[in-house]
């Protein structure tokens, strides 16, 4: 086992496996995968579990979508995007400036799909615990918004796309995220990104 801690936001040296990350991800122009998702919450011992879909393409635009069990999700290129969730409101266009919260999470998929590791060292410190395929094991710098203790990733083979992600929290809950089905480099689905748009 490799264990490797980034542990200084601006490094004079970066660490080979960011570099050879970082091109790897420069060979993506787009990206499709499903996946699954178990949140365990520590107080009910329970754990909720769902299914869905990603979609990205250089160089900014996200499409995650929730297809179990409910119809959740929202696409974003730049700044204007659409959400929706078909069990309560109808589709609902927005600029990403008005909606914090899918900001963030548009911001950080396209850290990882970019290979930012410049950016992702400003909030996390990075430890290397495996390099092929590799494993990433990240604490916040500070205190984090969401209540976020740890992030550990997982690449797949090959190091060219994610494999899983665990976070964990403060109040004991987790939240696991397996990718599976990923395809690189295709032709993506006319319209994919605004499809749901308002007319």
């Amino acid at each position: 086992m490799i264990v490797v801690s980034v542990a200084t936001p601006v490094v004079a040296t970066e660490p080979p496996l960011f570099q050879e990350l970082r091109l790897l991800a420069g060979e993506i122009s787009t990206l499709t995968s499903a996946f699954t998702q178990e949140k365990k919450l520590s107080l009910f011992e329970h754990t909720v579990r769902s299914s869905g879909t990603i979609n990205y393409q250089q160089p900014d635009c996200i499409r995650w979508e929730l297809t179990h069990p409910h119809a959740v999700g929202f696409a974003l290129c730049g700044q204007q995007g659409v959400k929706w969730n078909d069990d309560v409101t109808p589709p609902e266009n927005f600029q990403s400036e008005t909606d914090p919260m899918r900001q963030m999470v548009a911001q950080q998929l396209l850290i990882w799909f970019r290979g930012d590791y410049a950016q992702i060292q400003k909030q996390y410190t990075i430890a290397i615990r495996q390099s092929h395929p590799a494993i990433l094991h990240l604490t916040p710098r500070r205190a984090d918004p969401s209540n976020i203790t740890s992030i550990t990733v997982i690449f797949a083979e090959g190091n060219r796309s994610l494999a899983e992600m665990t976070l964990l929290d403060a109040d004991g809950d987790s939240t696991r995220v397996v990718y599976h089905d990923t395809v690189l480099n295709s032709a993506l689905q006319q319209g994919i990104f605004r499809q749901r748009e308002v007319e």
